[in-house]
């Protein structure tokens, strides 16, 4: 008995760790079990004049449909340094990107965006005008060079002399565009029509 109690002594710090690292992992576990999953998350990446998305990730969750649990707005300012390290990073993982179109011709759009029917567009965006490449859809444009440049939800240019159109593009991989991927949701498609309709040309 006596040596028992001396083991358990001479090792308290053994104990005193268990202690604190069953908690932690159990936290950890319950986390990892409820992080919403691939399907229940929507990442947007916006390339603009300005980091400032409150605006729009509040108007994203206003329209959300319910499955989705989690939308993540990621802005990059597009004369960043670091700006191709960052789309690169969220060309693997966002769904939808808004892009000027200086930044949309500099990448072969065809590796990494999902073509567009007009037949499918056109039944959540009347009359879109499109970006295309090589006579495919790519993009729906957002905002027309010569338009208004900033609104509660973008700042596409901080001048005239800088100003350009901006489209709406959508990740060829992403679970959330529908029938341009025979995807069940659609949600990515409902939110281009939602940002039309609020950012006027």
């Amino acid at each position: 008995m006596n040596k028992t109690i001396k083991n358990i002594n001479s090792k308290w710090y053994l104990f005193a760790l268990a202690a604190i690292i069953c908690p932690i992992s159990a936290i950890y576990f319950v986390d990892l079990v409820n992080m919403p999953r691939n399907e229940e998350t929507l990442t947007v990446f916006i390339a603009s004049c300005s980091l400032e998305n409150d605006n729009l990730t509040k108007l994203l969750k206003e329209n959300k449909p319910d499955y989705l649990r989690q939308i993540n707005v990621n802005s990059r300012l597009i004369n960043d340094e670091y700006y191709e390290t960052y789309l690169t990073a969220n060309l693997l993982t966002a769904d939808m990107f808004i892009l000027p179109e200086s930044k949309a011709t500099s990448l072969d759009v065809g590796n990494y965006f999902a073509p567009i029917e007009e037949a499918t567009m056109e039944r959540y965006v009347l009359a879109p005008s499109y970006y295309q490449e090589k006579d495919v859809h790519y993009g729906i444009r957002l905002h027309a060079k010569g338009g208004t440049l900033s609104n509660a939800y973008f700042t596409y240019s901080l001048s005239e002399q800088t100003d350009e159109d901006y489209y709406i593009f959508f990740n060829l991989n992403s679970m959330h565009i529908g029938d341009l991927s025979h995807e069940k949701y659609d949600t990515a498609l409902i939110f281009s029509e939602v940002l039309i309709d609020v950012c006027d040309e």
